[in-house]
């Protein structure tokens, strides 16, 4: 929540700095999705990787604290373009295999993604986000030792809905998908991470 506070008054300073005027609203552009664009999606999610060992399936799982950084620029007045960063990251994650569930108390369970997107904007700020690119999967056992996957292909889709709060900056909530399959040596680790978040928007 703190992020998303910030993000808005930075927005509103910034606004009147540039006019040298407190913030003011129907300005030429505003509530338009045009030029630079900056979208901040912190949250709350969940995420789980498979693999199979000795042909049976074992499994990684734990929520936390998730969020997205999008960068990009606004290519007409609902369609934009980026790049984004997605992460989660859970402590104490939970292994089962087998059929025995053990949570791995110290331990952190990592994903993150980097790709490419398109975000269209309905006339009620309103959004559909879909993107492709590369995701990573990281491990922390208890006793400190580390791994991270290869990288693997994954697709994010995410839909939400803004409401204008300056000119150039909306506020709002959000939902996102990201699924997609690491390599962890030579065996696919199928992943999927689902958030809810709030939703942060410069444009």
């Amino acid at each position: 929540m703190a992020v998303v506070i910030a993000a808005a008054t930075w927005c509103a300073r910034g606004e009147a700095r540039a006019q040298g005027v407190p913030p003011a609203y129907g300005l030429p552009g505003a509530h338009t999705h045009d030029g630079f664009f900056l979208r901040l999606t912190p949250g709350l999610g969940g995420a789980a990787s498979s693999e199979s060992v000795d042909g049976l399936p074992l499994t990684l799982s734990g929520g936390g604290i998730s969020g997205s950084v999008a960068v990009g620029g606004a290519i007409s007045p609902r369609v934009v373009l980026c790049a984004e960063t997605t992460a989660i990251s859970a402590v104490d994650p939970t292994v089962e295999y087998r059929g025995d569930r053990v949570e791995l108390t110290g331990g952190a369970y990592a994903v993150q993604y980097l790709g490419l997107a398109a975000s269209y904007y309905f006339a009620s700020n309103a959004y559909l986000h879909a993107g492709i690119g590369g995701m990573w999967v990281g491990v922390e056992t208890p006793d400190g030792a580390s791994m991270t996957t290869d990288a693997g292909l994954a697709v994010k889709g995410a839909g939400g809905r803004e409401w204008w709060v300056s000119d150039n900056c909306g506020l709002g909530v959000a939902g996102s998908m990201l699924l997609g399959s690491v390599r962890d040596g030579d065996v696919d680790m199928p992943t999927a991470l689902v958030s809810v978040e709030l939703s942060a928007t410069y444009n």
